[in-house]
C-alpha cells in the first residue's frame, strides 16, 4: 500500500511529457529530412509530382555558379527560364539573396540534390538544436514544441531558417556573456539582413561597439570574398534583383502571400492595396524596432531584451515567411520560464495556439484546399495578424512579470549563465 497524503509531482510529470513530445517532434523532423533527401531527383522531378522546393532553387543557383552563369540568377526572366527548365513546369522564385549567400550555395552545386539537402539542412538543424539547447536550458522542450510547425515547414522545403535562427541564437548567447564575439553571427546574418534588424538595434542601443565593429568586419570580409569569387558586377545584379523583387511583391501573383507571416501579407489577402499594406507594414516595422530600442534604454533584464528582439525582428520586413519562424524557438528559450510564471493558463494556451497558427498556416491552407485545386498566391492568410497578436501578448506578460518583481532567469539555469547575463546589464553603466 502507498503512503497516504502523498501529492503527485504534477509539474515533474508535465515536464517529462513535454520532453517526450519534443523528442518525438525532433524524431519526426529527422524522418522528414531522411525522406526528403531520398526523394530529390534530377531535372524535371517536380513535374513528376515531387514538388519544387526552396532547396531546389538553392541547388540550381549552385550549379549556375559553376557554369559561370550566376549573374543570370539575378535577372528575373533568365532565372524564371532556368527554374522552368529545372522544374519541368512554370515556377516563380526570384533570386535576391546577397552574394554572400551565393558562397554558401556554391558548395551545393558540387553534389547531388539529395546529398546537398542532407548536408545543408542536416548540418543547420544540428546547429539550431545545439544553440537552442544552450540558450534554453530546462526550457528546451517547450521551445521546440512552440515552433514545431515552422520547423516542419523549414525541413520540408529545405529553407535556411535553421541557419538564420541558429545564428540569431548564437548572437544572444554571446551577448549574455558580454562577448564581442556576438558580432560574428550578427555579421553572418548578412545572408538574410532583414532578420537581423532587431538584433543590430540591441547592439546599437546598448552601445556594444566591439560587437558592431566585428559584425561590420564580417560583412566586409564576406563581401570581398564574394566579389573575388563572382566579380564586382554581381553587386549590380543583386541591387537590380532587390529592386525588381520589391516590384514583384506588389503583384497579387508575385509571391505566395499565404506563406508570409507579415502584416503586409495579411492586409493584401484581405483586399487592401499594396500601398496601404506597405504603409501598415512600415508602421508595424517601426513599432517593432522602437520596442527593442525602448527596452534597451530601460535596461530590462538581458534575457527579456534579447527575447523581445528575436520576436520583433521577424515582424519588421514584409518578406518574413513561415520558414523564418524557427527564430521563435530561440525567443522561447529566453522567455519561456518568466512567461509561464506570469501568464494565466488561458494566456499560455493562447500563446501556443498563436505560435502554431503563425508557423502552421500552410497546413491550414492545405487542409481546407479542395482536392486537385492549385493554391493561389493571394489565398487568405491570418498568419501575420496572429504573429502580431502573439508578440503583443508576450510583451504584456513580460511587463506583468517585471511589475511583479519576479527573478528573470530560467529556473535551473547555471549561476554562471545568470552572472554573465548581469554583465550585459552592467555593460553601459
Amino acid at each position: 500500500m502507498g503512503e497516504r497524503g502523498v501529492t503527485p509531482d504534477w509539474r515533474g510529470i508535465a515536464r517529462i511529457c513535454l520532453s517526450l513530445l519534443a523528442f518525438a517532434g525532433i524524431g519526426w523532423l529527422v524522418l522528414v529530412m531522411l525522406v526528403r533527401s531520398a526523394t530529390f531527383g534530377g531535372p524535371g522531378s517536380a513535374a513528376q509530382g515531387a514538388g519544387y522546393s526552396d532547396f531546389d532553387e538553392f541547388h540550381l543557383v549552385g550549379r549556375m555558379i559553376w557554369q559561370g552563369a550566376v549573374a543570370q540568377a539575378y535577372v528575373l526572366p533568365d532565372m524564371l527560364a532556368a527554374l522552368h527548365a529545372d522544374a519541368g513546369l512554370p515556377v516563380r522564385m526570384p533570386w535576391a539573396y546577397p552574394p554572400q549567400f551565393d558562397l554558401v550555395v556554391a558548395a551545393l552545386g558540387l553534389v547531388s540534390k539529395g546529398t546537398g539537402y542532407l548536408v545543408f539542412i542536416g548540418g543547420a538543424f544540428i546547429f539550431y538544436l545545439w544553440v537552442l539547447r544552450r540558450l534554453a536550458g530546462p526550457e528546451f522542450a517547450i521551445s521546440v514544441l512552440i515552433c514545431l510547425p515552422a520547423l516542419n515547414t523549414c525541413m520540408t522545403f529545405g529553407q535556411n531558417g535553421f541557419l538564420t535562427a541558429g545564428l540569431a541564437g548564437a548572437f544572444a548567447l554571446w551577448m549574455l556573456r558580454n562577448s564581442a564575439l556576438a558580432g560574428l553571427p550578427l555579421g553572418l546574418m548578412v545572408i538574410k539582413p532583414h532578420l537581423a534588424i532587431g538584433l543590430a538595434a540591441v547592439a546599437l542601443a546598448r552601445r556594444c561597439w566591439k560587437v558592431l565593429g566585428l559584425a561590420a568586419l564580417v560583412v566586409l570580409a564576406t563581401g570581398v570574398a564574394a566579389s573575388l569569387a563572382f566579380g564586382l558586377p554581381i553587386w549590380v545584379g543583386f541591387v537590380s534583383a532587390v529592386r525588381e523583387s520589391s516590384g514583384y511583391l506588389r503583384k497579387t501573383d508575385g509571391f505566395p502571400l499565404y506563406r508570409m507571416v507579415s502584416i503586409y501579407a495579411t492586409a493584401r489577402t484581405q483586399g487592401l492595396s499594396a500601398e496601404t499594406a506597405l504603409l501598415m507594414q512600415g508602421g508595424v516595422g517601426l513599432s517593432a524596432i522602437a520596442v527593442v530600442v525602448v527596452a534597451a534604454f530601460r535596461r530590462v533584464p538581458p534575457r527579456h531584451l534579447l527575447g523581445v528582439a528575436l520576436l520583433c525582428t521577424v515582424a519588421v520586413s514584409p518578406y518574413s515567411y513561415d520558414y523564418d519562424l524557427p527564430m521563435l524557438g530561440m525567443a522561447a528559450g529566453l522567455l519561456a520560464a518568466d512567461v509561464r510564471r506570469a501568464a494565466s493558463g488561458l494566456e499560455q494556451i493562447a500563446i501556443v495556439a498563436l505560435a502554431w497558427l503563425s508557423g502552421g498556416w500552410l497546413q491550414v491552407v492545405l487542409a481546407t484546399k479542395p482536392p486537385g485545386r492549385v493554391i493561389a498566391e493571394q489565398t487568405t492568410t491570418l498568419a501575420g495578424a496572429a504573429y502580431l497578436v502573439l508578440v503583443v501578448l508576450i510583451l504584456a506578460v513580460l511587463h506583468r512579470a517585471r511589475s511583479q518583481g519576479a527573478p528573470c532567469v530560467s529556473p535551473g539555469a547555471p549561476a554562471t549563465r545568470h552572472a554573465r547575463g548581469v554583465a550585459l546589464e552592467a555593460q553601459t553603466r
